[in-house]
């Protein structure tokens, strides 16, 4: 019996010997495949937590978009309000508002810089940054879609777009419409070597022994205002003070109404009168439209037909 028991003994201890390295593997597999899962749920949770963040993540601190040395204002934190009370106390001034990120805003910042130059002292040159989230320019004119948006200002008034192309000539052109809006012609032939040189002129005449004609003021917004349609001016507004030039052009003026103005085209268009009320759609509605062959204009109960003679 003893020989069995030994037997037995051995047996069973045999069984446990050949059974623990089998159990072993298994236990340390799961042990790093336990940490392995941790690890991972580590890393998902560390991703999930960056992009939380990055959704939430403040913009960088702003910076300057023009070099230090140049003659824009660049307020670059997007402040409004130091700005737009230079644009009130300036007589001209020029304002971009741009997104550092974007292509035509760096494309005009060159041509802004020379036209600040060129015109410092005489026009108010600013630029601001919509992009910053927390700047005022952002948060007031959260609509603009496109940028830049260069805006002319003259004297404190409404804005007036620009539209052409962000290249120095022509943004150069466009101030220097702002700055001399209004061409003065004096005699029949001043009229005549303006009308040569353009497809039409819009000519007004005004008695100027009053500091404040009637209808000039609204006369100058419109020749500002048409800036919107064509950057170009190819219609040039004039203004004359001499009544008797202007009765020998056919502009007749009664004593009792003195603002009224004259359209001509180069090809041959009838006398056109009417009042500033409706000076600037009119405008834009037809002669921008190439002189249309028939356009009828009414203001205040009288109204004439204009017909182009080809």
């Amino acid at each position: 019996m003893p020989d069995e028991e030994q037997v037995v003994s051995k047996s069973t201890c045999t069984d446990k010997e050949s059974s623990s390295p089998v159990a072993t593997s298994i236990f340390t597999a799961m042990r790093y495949l336990g940490e392995i899962c941790l690890v991972i749920l580590a890393l998902v949770s560390y991703v999930s937590l960056q992009k939380g963040a990055l959704k939430v993540q403040l913009q960088p601190l702003p910076v300057p978009f023009f070099f230090a040395n140049t003659s824009v204002n660049d307020f670059y934190r997007g402040d409004i309000s130091t700005p737009f009370s230079a644009v009130i106390a300036s007589d001209v001034s020029l304002v971009m508002y741009y997104a550092p990120w974007d292509f035509d805003s760096q494309l005009a910042r060159a041509a802004m810089d020379r036209i600040a130059l060129k015109y410092k002292g005489q026009v108010y040159v600013a630029a601001l940054n919509c992009w910053v989230q927390n700047g005022d320019c952002h948060q007031n004119f959260s609509k603009i879609r496109s940028f830049p948006l260069l805006l002319g200002y003259v004297g404190g008034n409404r804005g007036i777009q620009f539209r052409g192309p962000l290249q120095y000539t022509y943004i150069d052109r466009f101030v220097q419409n702002l700055l001399r809006p209004l061409k003065r012609i004096e005699t029949v032939t001043d009229f005549y070597k303006l009308l040569s040189q353009h497809d039409a002129v819009v000519t007004g005449y005004f008695n100027f022994t009053n500091m404040k004609p009637a209808g000039f003021y609204p006369y100058y917004t419109a020749s500002l205002q048409y800036l919107e349609h064509d950057v170009h001016k190819t219609i040039p507004f004039a203004t004359m003070t001499n009544i008797d030039a202007a009765r020998k052009l056919g502009i007749n003026v009664p004593p009792s109404s003195p603002e009224y103005f004259d359209i001509r085209c180069i090809s041959g268009m009838k006398l056109l009168f009417f009042h500033t009320t409706v000076l600037g759609k009119w405008m834009f509605s037809v002669c921008c439209s190439g002189c249309t062959s028939e356009a009828t204009l009414q203001s205040n109960g009288f109204h004439r037909l204009v017909t182009k003679v080809n």
